[in-house]
């Protein structure tokens, strides 16, 4: 492989994530594993936690729980780091929330299948003493084959898509964009190839920026958020996906790296064929 065609693929990494809002007759004309297949190469599902159920409403309930529904409280999230390696401001969650109340009539389904909505949100708050965002809402156990009431689902997931990205330094606070951040990494691996580093050493620096610049979403589209059986994440139970196997999926340990004399002369090449093709595609 090529020094130009490593950063290519580097960049795709780093930017591949932030997509734009889709409507959610988009989401529902996928089938279910479409649907996690999409979210899970653009964002994520994060997994929260159900706190208390109730199958014998308060007479307060009464007026918004229907007849033979149960309401639940719940955790949704907070704002550290995922397995992932990125996290999720709480303002973030809040607004796509309140949107998805507006668009999307605040929903609940069961095991990711928007095809199955089983209940309903009343309302989202953030617990600040906590920094975690609850979510209050009532759904029929009757459509989940009384598995809520038997305890066999009891874990909430939200499937979210980012729609603005920053890079975050933890020690610092600094803030870059995904492209600034990618210019901060090419610049470094330019600078280890120019030393003659090997690409297990440059693999290794690699990583160590990545966790140094937290990816933090600041606002994002909420997709859909279900009961599940077994959540996608959670900080406290699932360790994080280490970071080096993150990078494996993109670019293997074993590769050779080919460092270009007219490395800038290949890239523009690269930019103009593309071009064209796109040029005699439209």
């Amino acid at each position: 492989m090529k020094k130009s065609e490593l950063k290519a693929l580097l960049r795709n990494m780093i930017l591949k994530q932030q997509v734009e809002e889709n409507s959610l007759e988009f989401y529902k004309s996928m089938t279910k594993k479409e649907l996690k297949a999409f979210v899970n190469q653009h964002g994520g599902f994060t997994k929260g936690k159900v706190q208390t159920l109730s199958f014998s409403p308060t007479e307060e309930e009464k007026n918004l729980v229907p007849e033979g529904a149960f309401s639940f409280e719940a955790v949704l999230s907070d704002e550290s780091i995922n397995m992932n390696g990125y996290r999720i401001l709480l303002s973030a969650w809040q607004e796509g929330f309140a949107k998805y109340f507006s668009e999307y009539e605040g929903l609940v389904y069961l095991q990711h299948d928007m095809d199955q909505p089983i209940g309903k949100t009343l309302d989202i708050a953030v617990d600040e003493e906590q920094q975690v965002l609850y979510a209050r809402g009532f759904a029929y156990d009757d459509l989940t084959e009384k598995r809520v009431s038997r305890g066999l689902v009891r874990d909430i997931s939200t499937g979210h898509i980012p729609l603005e990205i920053l890079y975050i330094n933890k020690d610092t606070n600094e803030e870059k964009t995904p492209d600034e951040f990618f210019d901060l990494m090419r610049d470094m691996v330019d600078r280890m190839f120019d030393e003659g580093k090997k690409w297990s050493e440059i693999r290794e620096a690699i990583v160590a920026l990545q966790e140094l610049w937290i990816q933090t979403h600041t606002k994002v589209q909420i997709i859909e958020y279900s009961f599940v059986s077994v959540g996608a994440n959670k900080n406290a139970e699932v360790k994080r996906i280490n970071a080096l196997e993150k990078l494996d999926n993109e670019i293997p340990e074993d590769m050779e790296i080919e460092n270009e004399e007219n490395e800038e002369e290949v890239i523009a090449e690269n930019a103009n064929t593309t071009q064209t093709k796109e040029e005699k595609t439209d």
